[in-house]
């Protein structure tokens, strides 16, 4: 009911829910109200109805901008447009103005580091999957216990450790010594040998430090063809040059040994006897 003595003005309105006005309903400039909705419309000079304001949310369409822009404030009772970013860039807060920013140079937590990463479950694995794409491993299970992490190619997954791996750095040992398998998949290690001294097997068990003095000669390395090796110290072998053919080795006593001439070398008479049978 109107007040007494005033004159009641009634915009073209509906009590219907979600009730729009078609444009024949209005005019040019013609207001109308869902007082159902809390909506009023009007008819703009093209011949659209538009929503003109909304009693629970902002509603309408704001002048200005472009395509894709988003509104901020840039001073109170200011609005301003950013306008439309790269793709896959976030917005991020500006000294003055939001801005877009490219993921992959954003980092998380302090000092560059990662301290908590939307998504995965528990016991996956972070990897990047590509530039500013982080994605997870997936979570090992009961029957994943002492398998390896592995890359297929496009993913990683739980696999069987290899039968024989590479040491880098074996936990026990002291300073000199080598390490060597006591048994199958065992590592042992040898004691410190003597200087000079060479590590020989022990067949079945572990291997020893030897005196090379010790070891019997085989292939001796040096010299050349036909002469003749000496020892000059214990443990240490020279050779004898060549000497010339018919030549004799004599020896020098605590001096190397020589070839010398059969011509040279000194007789004594002597008598022959000899017993005879016919």
């Amino acid at each position: 009911m109107a007040q007494a003595g005033y004159t009641p003005i009634q915009l073209y309105f509906s009590s219907t829910a979600a009730a729009v006005p078609i444009a024949g309903n209005l005019i040019a400039g013609e207001l109308a109200l869902n007082t159902n909705d809390g909506k009023l419309y009007f008819k703009d000079s093209t011949g659209l109805v538009k929503i003109l304001a909304n009693s629970s949310t902002a509603g309408g369409s704001l002048p200005g901008g472009t395509t894709g822009a988003i509104a901020y404030q840039s001073a109170p009772g200011t609005t301003t447009f950013l306008t439309l970013g790269t793709l896959g860039h976030l917005v991020t807060a500006g000294a003055s103005a939001p801005v877009y920013t490219n993921p992959a140079s954003l980092t998380v937590g302090s000092a560059n580091t990662a301290t908590h990463v939307a998504g995965g479950v528990a016991n996956q694995i972070v990897y990047q999957a590509g530039a500013g794409d982080t994605e997870f491993a997936v979570a090992p299970t009961g029957a994943d216990i002492g398998k390896v992490l592995a890359w297929s190619g496009s993913a990683f997954y739980w696999a069987s450790a290899p039968a024989s791996t590479t040491a880098a750095n074996l936990s026990g040992g002291s300073a000199g010594v080598v390490p060597y398998q006591s048994a199958t998949g065992v590592t042992a290690f040898s004691s410190v040998g003597t200087l000079g001294y060479l590590l020989t097997s022990g067949n079945t068990g572990a291997p020893t430090w030897t005196n090379p003095a010790s070891l019997a000669a085989g292939s001796i390395a040096g010299g050349v063809a036909a002469q003749i090796p000496y020892q000059t110290a214990p443990g240490v072998t020279s050779f004898i040059p060549n000497g010339v053919a018919g030549q004799v080795l004599q020896s020098n006593g605590t001096a190397a040994p020589s070839w010398i001439d059969t011509s040279t070398l000194s007789t004594s008479n002597g008598k022959l006897y000899f017993y005879g049978q016919f």
